[in-house]
């Protein structure tokens, strides 16, 4: 990467959150916003492919949890579900 586009690199960042669930899947609901705070995306009700792919269409560099073993069950766990981002995603627990 060119210094002029690391420096112009937009970030994009995903909000997640596990939602309550009565059929025993885990489903979540998420938001991907730009630097700037616009809205590039908001779903809800989607299991951990789809996450995946967004993450991966739309370049998301961090991904915003609210607690981190909603991802999994184990450090293990979250570390096999984001193995093929891991290298290229920051992951952040918000918390209040």
């Amino acid at each position: 990467m060119v210094l002029h586009e690391a420096i112009n690199k937009q970030r994009i960042i995903m909000g997640l959150d596990l939602m309550p669930s009565q059929r025993h899947m885990q489903e979540y609901a998420l938001v991907i916003i730009d630097d700037k705070g616009a809205i590039i995306d908001r779903r809800e009700g989607v299991d951990w492919e789809t996450v995946s792919r967004l993450i991966k269409r739309y370049h998301v560099d961090t991904l915003a949890v609210d607690n981190l073993y909603e991802l999994g069950g184990s450090i293990n766990e979250v570390k096999r579900r984001l193995g093929k981002h891991i290298d290229k995603i920051r992951l952040v627990e918000v918390t209040k």
